[in-house]
């Protein structure tokens, strides 16, 4: 396949009973992009307010294997959350926001270029309406009991490099 991003639907059929699920995989160039290991995330939080529109947010952190040499500045970066889909442009620090979004990438710099790798990384949403968005993982406006687990699927895109990881979130 060329190289991009791709929703496939998988369908389990026992002769009795049928279940689908979605998901994204993403395909790279040939010999692009750094070490999938080093994408972690090491934090997420998800903050659901279900009497009010536009209040939700969510914050994610971790570390993103950006190549050693990375120029920031102008450079977007593509956040992708469930059904959420932001576009980033970066300053020459590394910074940038969008659509009530923010991105820090931070970590040993020179002169606006990065001179190791990993790069930690901050990405914060605010002031949205986000469970549509997140509903195909299961979050949902209900009263779960505390310990129930969703995974959720990150794909941040930098410099056409995709770069893909699950999360696991916890209700509380």
């Amino acid at each position: 396949a060329a190289a991009g991003i791709y929703t496939v639907r998988v369908t389990l059929n026992d002769g009795q009973t049928e279940t689908s699920q979605e998901m994204t995989v993403a395909v790279n160039e040939a010999g692009a992009g750094q070490d999938q290991t080093a994408f972690t995330i090491s934090k997420m939080q998800v903050k659901l307010v279900f009497t009010a529109s536009g209040k939700d947010a969510l914050s994610l952190s971790g570390t993103i294997p950006i190549p050693v040499g990375f120029t920031p500045s102008g450079k977007v970066v593509r956040a992708m959350i469930g059904g959420l889909d932001d576009a980033i442009t970066l300053n020459a620090k590394g910074q940038g926001a969008a659509n009530n979004a923010s991105l820090k990438l931070s970590g040993k710099a020179k002169k606006g270029v990065f001179t190791a790798s990993p790069a930690k990384f901050q990405y914060k949403i605010g002031k949205r309406t986000l469970l549509e968005s997140l509903q195909r993982f299961g979050f949902a406006n209900d009263n779960f009991p505390n310990g129930v687990r969703v995974s959720v699927q990150v794909v941040f895109t930098i410099d056409g490099v995709i770069y893909v990881r699950d999360a696991l979130l916890t209700y509380k």
